[in-house]
């Protein structure tokens, strides 16, 4: 396969309106230290100056501040609002050789095989004082080493299917039995995945008495993650079946110094952006922040002296809001909102819209998305009886500054239809056909019955 003509894929399904992240990094990284900047828990995990201060997975969520959302609820005057959500784990770090056990080995990564987005924690400031596992630093050494073990380990689990797939076929044709197009299309799905992860095909020969062999499992891949490779409709939902760790979205996060931030001068950038577009085959998603000013930051806010520091330290800005961007972005997704129209509008400028209980929910959905498959991230049943939906487009709302009565008037309360792409902004009312009381079933034809005659 042509790396080059490579384009990336989604395989995992869609989030909906909660994102599931978990941080990955090496000992000493400030993977810790992030995850208690997001979340700021009322007791933050415990961060010290040895390597494997953490030895279990910890979760924990943080709401995503939705500016666009705040000003609907002002003008749909809506008591029920309900926004992004995100769920951060933090388990025990990764070393060069986790996969074959080092540090505390994978075992953790069981819990991870339903996250979207992995966070890669790179440390790329020096201090003496704070051990470091390979004892200099390298953002660019320690992304290549958690690339490798993720590579790996998804190389063991296809290996492992490959092998009981062909036991299973062995018994089949030894009984007879037909081996079935699934069991045929799925071990052609495993034998493409471990081609596009280790760069070259897998080596198997045939001998007398139906015994297979193989050449031994590699010890290093030189291809590159699943998510970056072509494939067709069959085979994207046989891989989302398996939540490999390389069709994930990934983020590289290099933590820089306080000094470095302010300035705007991250020493590694350029390397790590060299890396990172021959790994992820020109694509990837770079981001660089400072975990020590975002742990100030939730110190003070936890003090309620966060204003009195930003006048003292105008250059001090977080960073927090374009990861989030950013980790959208790597999964193409666009945000769409789902509202009912509120029945006294803006008329004036100092209109106060009568509040109600009106549902406004904030929803994400792939750039791309049809009206009707948008419907079935918020209820299958929903998508099963789509009718039609009533939308607004967020261009027309600020043009209007949210007065409904002139939205009306100039027809701008648009009706769509299930084939309708959803664009970023849009709020929409969904209606369906009645859902029936009870499910009817069709009667089966018994066998050996004729057909009635006319």
């Amino acid at each position: 396969m042509d790396k080059e003509k490579a384009a990336p894929i989604f395989i995992n399904p869609e989030a909906g309106n909660t994102l599931k992240v978990a941080l990955l990094g090496l000992p000493n990284s400030g993977k810790t230290s992030l995850y208690n900047a997001l979340v700021t828990p009322k007791h933050p995990q415990p961060t010290d100056d040895f390597i494997f201060t953490t030895l279990k997975v910890t979760k924990g969520s943080f709401s995503i501040p939705d500016p666009r959302l705040d000003w609907y609820e002002k003008i749909f005057a809506s008591l029920n609002v309900k926004g992004f959500r995100t769920i951060v784990a933090d388990g025990p770090a990764l070393v060069s050789d986790s996969h074959l056990g080092g540090g505390e080995g994978m075992e953790f990564m069981e819990e991870y095989r339903d996250v979207d987005v992995f966070y890669y924690v790179l440390r790329a400031w020096n201090n003496p004082n704070l051990t470091h596992y390979d004892e200099t630093v390298d953002p660019v050494r320690d992304a290549e080493a958690i690339n490798q073990n993720l590579l790996m380990a998804d190389l063991y689990k296809i290996e492992k299917l490959i092998k009981d797939l062909y036991t299973k076929h062995d018994e089949l044709v030894y009984d007879h039995q037909p081996v079935g197009k699934n069991n045929k299309w799925l071990l052609w799905t495993l034998l493409r995945a471990w081609h596009w992860i280790v760069g070259y095909d897998r080596k198997e020969y045939e001998i007398k008495g139906k015994i297979r062999k193989h050449d031994p499992c590699p010890t290093k891949c030189d291809g590159w993650p699943l998510r970056l490779g072509e494939w067709n409709s069959v085979e994207t939902e046989m891989l989302n079946s398996l939540n490999l760790y390389t069709s994930k979205s990934v983020i590289y996060i290099l933590n820089i110094s306080l000094r470095e931030h302010t300035r705007n001068r991250p020493e590694w950038l350029d390397k790590l952006e060299m890396k990172v577009k021959k790994q992820e085959l020109g694509r990837g998603f770079i981001t660089s922040l400072s975990v020590e000013l975002e742990n100030n930051f939730v110190y003070e806010k936890l003090n309620n002296t966060y204003d009195k520091y930003q006048k003292c330290n105008p250059s001090h800005v977080s960073n927090i809001p374009e990861l989030n961007r950013i980790t959208a972005s790597s999964m193409n997704l666009i945000t769409f909102y789902t509202g009912k129209t509120p029945l006294s509008t803006p008329g004036f400028n100092d209109f106060v819209p009568e509040p109600n209980h009106n549902e406004l929910y904030a929803w994400r959905c792939r750039q791309g998305k049809m009206a009707q498959d948008a419907a079935g991230l918020i209820d299958a049943d929903l998508s099963r009886y789509f009718n039609r939906l009533t939308m607004y487009a967020y261009e027309d709302l600020i043009e209007d500054n949210g007065d409904f009565d002139k939205l009306i008037e100039f027809n701008k309360n648009r009706m769509q239809q299930k084939r309708y792409y959803i664009n970023d902004g849009d709020v929409v009312d969904i209606m369906g056909f009645g859902l029936p009381a009870v499910e009817i079933e069709k009667p089966k034809k018994k066998k050996g019955s004729e057909s009635p005659t006319k």
